[in-house]
This record gives structure tokens, C-alpha cells and sequence, in this order.
């Protein structure tokens, strides 16, 4: 016998007792009816025992999932967090590695002027004392202006001033204007860097500055370009170059 129908048994045996000692009327017909009251007032107040354990299990239930989803909610929030600071981690690389390959280009580039420079028209010169000047057919360039905003997106003035100065706006520069058009003077000489294959190495990276070296065939040897580069209002610049610098 389980134990919902023995407790059942003992509520009706209790009340039968009862009903033997009281001063009742002990016929056959207010015997069961005493009886059949006893019964349904039993099985009513199991039935409220049950629904009120089930509502308990319900509650405690639901607080434990709540609980599971509080949980997930907060592993998935710190799962969230690190793979942001991944994403931000590999970003900041990508981008010292995009700033780095604009810049080697670039200082390259304006090493070579005036020693060599892509399209140029020979045929027309404009001679000013004794420096023969060639106009520049290059269409990214069409005025000193142009070219020193190329120089101030890649260096810094600091750096300007103690190597390229010489480029525009000195008194013999190479860049000049005339005849509303822009021209060069060749000089030659030993410039810019034949960079080899190897990957350059950025290093010493921090939020606002980075270094970085890159191999160059240097008349037979390899040596180093070294470059400090550093964030401006405007975005990465190089502040310091050295070259020849030996592994």
C-alpha cells in the first residue's frame, strides 16, 4: 500500500472511531453517509497537498532556470568581451602593418625625388640661373603644394625639416613652379632604398608610436631602414629614419 492510501485509510479510521463514540445515530444509513464525507474530505485535502507540491516544484524549477539563464547570459557576455579584445588586438596589427607598407612606399619615393622621377616631359625646360628644370607629367602632382602634402602625409615636420627640406620651399629646391605648371631639377645622386623580399619587422608597438626595419640591398650588402613612427592628429607619420643600420 503506498503511502497516499494508507494516510487515506487512517483519516477514515479515525473519523469512523469517532462517529462509533459520539452520540449519533448508529443506523446503517448515517454510517455511510459519515462515511462518504470522511472520504471526500480526505481526498480534497490530498489533492490541495498535491497541487500546493507541485506549485512549489514549479517555482523552485523555474528559479533554477532563471538561475542557468542569469549564468549563460553572463558567460556569454565574458565570451563576447574577449573575442572584442582579440578583434581589437588584431586590428591594432593590421593596422601598424597597413601604416608601415604606405610608409616605406612613400619615403622611398621622396628619397628618389630629384634624383629620378616618373613622368616627366624632357622636351619642356624651364631654366632658372643655371638649373635646368623638367615639367612634371606626373597627375598626382600639379604644384609644390601637391608635393608637400605628400611629404606631410608621410613625415613628420621634425623630420621635414632635418632631411627633405630640400624638396620645396628652399631657395633651390627641387620642385618649383612656373608657367602655372610644376617642374623638377635632376641631380644625380646615390637615393632611396632597393628593398628586398623579406618582410619588414614592426616592433616597440604602442598606442601612439612603432618602430619598424626593413632589409635593403645596400651596393651589394644588406643593411637596414629604421623607421620611428608616430601617430599625429592627422594619423601615422615618420618622426626618425636611419639607414645603413647593420643587423
Amino acid at each position: 500500500m503506498d503511502r497516499k492510501m494508507m494516510t487515506l485509510a487512517a483519516v477514515v479510521s479515525g473519523m469512523l472511531t469517532l462517529a462509533s463514540c459520539g452520540e449519533v445515530s448508529n443506523t446503517s444509513t448515517g454510517t455511510d453517509v459519515t462515511t462518504t464525507q470522511a472520504l471526500t474530505a480526505a481526498q480534497e485535502k490530498e489533492t490541495q497537498t498535491e497541487l500546493t507540491t507541485k506549485e512549489e516544484s514549479e517555482q523552485e524549477k523555474a528559479q533554477d532556470n532563471a538561475g542557468d539563464g542569469s549564468s549563460l547570459s553572463q558567460s556569454n557576455k565574458q565570451a563576447n568581451a574577449q573575442t572584442a579584445d582579440t578583434d581589437k588586438i588584431q586590428s591594432s596589427e593590421s593596422d601598424y602593418q597597413a601604416a608601415a607598407d604606405t610608409l616605406l612606399k612613400n619615403i622611398n619615393e621622396i628619397d628618389k625625388f630629384g634624383a629620378s622621377v616618373a613622368e616627366c616631359d624632357d622636351s619642356d625646360v624651364y631654366t632658372s640661373g643655371t638649373d635646368n628644370y623638367y615639367h612634371v607629367t606626373d597627375s598626382r602632382f600639379k604644384s609644390t603644394s601637391d608635393v608637400k602634402a605628400f611629404i606631410d602625409e608621410t613625415m613628420t615636420d621634425k623630420l621635414y625639416n632635418e632631411r627633405y627640406r630640400s624638396i620645396v620651399g628652399d631657395d633651390r629646391a627641387y620642385f618649383i613652379d612656373a608657367d602655372s605648371k610644376l617642374y623638377i631639377k635632376y641631380s644625380p645622386k646615390g637615393a632611396g632604398f632597393n628593398y628586398n623580399d623579406t618582410p619588414c619587422r614592426i616592433y616597440d608597438t604602442t598606442d601612439t608610436s612603432f618602430c619598424v626595419d626593413k632589409e635593403y640591398d645596400d651596393y651589394g650588402s644588406v643593411s637596414l631602414l629604421r623607421l620611428t613612427v608616430v601617430k599625429t592628429d592627422a594619423g601615422w607619420r615618420i618622426d626618425t629614419l636611419q639607414y645603413g643600420v647593420q643587423n
